[in-house]
């Protein structure tokens, strides 16, 4: 029974140096997860828990690399970038709900740092994160003329993923003493 996510692609040698070998997960297996990478980030938003499942499994992985959080990281810092320079022209981008933006800023600046440092994170926030930047519905993006009182749903959104970056520990039940 593999311990992690990670033991359930690695193959070991059965030698006594009990090396690894350089075989991960099959190409049919990572081809499926790049073209369901935004239904597999939205199942680990929602904190689905599917333990058989290969391919939330590597996505769990995918989503805590380095890459995934540095991409993440850029995202979130091109938005508070975006907000501070003047919109010119017509441009295929959603408009970036500046108001929000502006009052969700140290939330922002602390997700980024967050997902850039080396401290283990959990696969739901950095999802979470990577959602706030690539869904269109998302508060970061000016919303419908009915919501655009919201000024704090991007702040609260921003609180969640962060919450959700702390790897989850599950509490041992107190020891009676004897």
């Amino acid at each position: 029974m593999p311990k992690t996510a990670t033991d359930r692609f690695l193959i070991r040698r059965p030698d006594a140096r009990s090396r690894h070998v350089g075989r991960g997960p099959s190409v049919f297996l990572r081809a499926s997860v790049r073209l369901q990478r935004h239904r597999l980030n939205g199942l680990i938003a929602r904190g689905v828990e599917r333990p058989g499942e290969a391919a939330l499994a590597l996505r769990e992985l995918q989503l805590t690399a380095p890459r995934e959080r540095e991409k993440a990281a850029k995202g979130i810092e091109r938005v508070l970038v975006e907000t501070d320079q003047p919109r010119y022209g017509l441009t295929a981008s959603l408009p970036i709900h500046r108001a929000a933006v502006a009052v969700a800023r140290p939330a922002l600046r602390q997700l980024a740092s967050k997902l850039r440092s080396d401290e283990a994170v959990d696969p739901r926030g950095v999802a979470l994160a990577s959602r706030l930047l690539t869904d269109g519905a998302s508060p970061v993006y000016l919303p419908s003329p009915e919501d655009r009182g919201d000024r704090e749903g991007l702040y609260r959104e921003t609180r969640r993923a962060l919450i959700a970056l702390l790897p989850w520990e599950p509490a041992l039940p107190d020891r009676p003493e004897q």
